[in-house]
């Protein structure tokens, strides 16, 4: 089974980072096109000599030879998987695929419940939904990272439910077998952090007000581990509210381990429709107690007060009500129960697992296919 996987870039991301992960750990032929431009992801796997393509040479916007390139390419395989929630990554596919018949799978990896996922307004907002509309209808498989994400799709485009599939995303064996020798434990100055991007959605200027309603009665540090568009105002969110001895940011880091065994309690304050959050189960799987708002998939991960904790509104209010109850179950140990629970609950979340579901459904679906056009 020859699988080709499309791409906007390949940059630092979750959905980028997964399929990086299926390069690894896929036991079928994948192959990742990257239509844009490369990136670090792209970089690193050009380096491990995964099967990679970039078109990048043929430009950014849409272009006959770029589309071309690619219909060459997709004629070698046997399944077309796209990714990214770009139009025109959707449009070329789209193109591709009524070109070359092939078996071809939506993969969805946000959900479209807020303002915050939409990116367009107007007429670009109409001809995207008519371009991710006629995607849909085009594809063979159409797969959602959470149920969250189903659900939300559902409610703004029309879909076929028998080609519906959600398969979860999921953590690395290594990462799994690292995490769980950790043992947490608190030396007196409790460590919370957070990992993911710097952008308004993530909310960490509710984790840095939360954090401040607290500083000053527990011996506490905050460590926020990512970068983005917000980091500037968030580093002077910081120095406004004189915590700057107390937070430290550590902008993007490939390797998050470090900073997960240095975590007493980690917090994930998004405040869009997250359709999933992996550094949740990253966190989770080294016993961390996570503390999240109960936005989008999180709550797929979460089970509230058993092996983490979720907020009923998204405040820093309540967030900081969180980290201490969390402080206390520390202070009367009884904290280890939540961490076991957490552990159990990220072994769960394997990209082995998610890897053999995605191979057995494009299987299934590329059979299916082929016998209808014979």
């Amino acid at each position: 089974m020859k699988i080709l996987h499309l791409l906007t870039s390949g940059e630092t991301g979750g959905i980028e980072r997964l399929c990086y992960d299926i390069s690894r750990y896929g036991k079928e032929s994948h192959t990742f096109c990257f239509l844009k431009k490369g990136g670090c992801i792209y970089e690193e796997m050009l380096k491990e000599g995964r099967s990679v393509i970039n078109l990048a040479e043929y430009g950014k916007g849409f272009n006959i030879g770029k589309l071309s390139a690619l219909i060459k390419y997709a004629r070698e395989y046997d399944a077309i998987i796209v990714h990214h929630g770009d139009p025109i990554l959707k449009l070329y596919y789209i193109l591709t695929k009524t070109v070359t018949h092939k078996c071809g799978i939506t993969m969805v990896h946000s959900c479209y419940d807020d303002e915050s996922q939409i990116k367009y307004k107007g007429m670009k907002l109409r001809i995207s939904d008519a371009i991710f509309q006629k995607c849909f209808d085009v594809s063979d498989g159409v797969w959602f990272v959470s149920e969250a994400g189903r659900k939300s799709c559902r409610n703004r485009y029309r879909l076929n439910e028998s080609a519906c599939r959600v398969i979860y995303n999921g953590i690395s064996p290594e990462l799994l077998e690292k995490a769980k020798e950790n043992k947490i434990r608190s030396n007196g100055i409790y460590s919370i952090t957070y990992i993911g991007r710097l952008v308004p959605e993530k909310g960490v200027e509710l984790l840095i007000d939360a954090f401040e309603s607290i500083a000053n009665k527990y011996h506490t540090k905050l460590s926020i581990v990512g970068d983005g568009d917000s980091r500037d105002p968030l580093e002077a969110q910081v120095e406004k509210k004189n915590l700057s001895d107390k937070v430290t940011f550590y902008g993007q880091q490939s390797d998050v381990s470090h900073y997960l065994e240095q975590t007493d309690i980690f917090v994930y304050p998004s405040v869009c429709q997250e359709v999933f959050g992996i550094s949740l189960v990253e966190a989770m799987a080294y016993g961390i107690p996570c503390i999240a708002n109960a936005v989008g998939g999180i709550p797929e991960i979460i089970d509230n007060g058993i092996d983490g904790f979720l907020t009923q509104e998204s405040t820093s209010g309540e967030i900081s009500d969180l980290i201490e109850k969390v402080i206390r179950l520390y202070e009367n140990g009884k904290i280890d129960e939540i961490s076991e629970n957490a552990k159990k609950k990220a072994s769960r979340f394997s990209i082995c697992h998610s890897c053999k579901m995605i191979e057995e459904e494009a299987t299934r679906l590329y059979e299916r296919k082929s016998r209808e056009n014979n």
